[in-house]
């Protein structure tokens, strides 16, 4: 099962391929979704190492 974590980071995922598909993959949107997916992936690398 997916945790909230998790779920958030497929959600900008989603959101960012979506971006590229429409407006390719350096316009400011898909940049944009795709920083915001990183800072996402990196919280959740930290939380994982802390917990483990």
């Amino acid at each position: 099962m997916l945790n909230r974590m998790d779920m958030l980071i497929e959600k900008y995922r989603k959101k960012m391929v979506e971006s590229a598909k429409r407006e390719g993959l350096s316009s400011a949107s898909t940049v944009r979704a795709s920083q915001q997916l990183d800072r996402l992936l990196n919280i959740g690398s930290r939380i994982q190492d802390t917990s483990n």
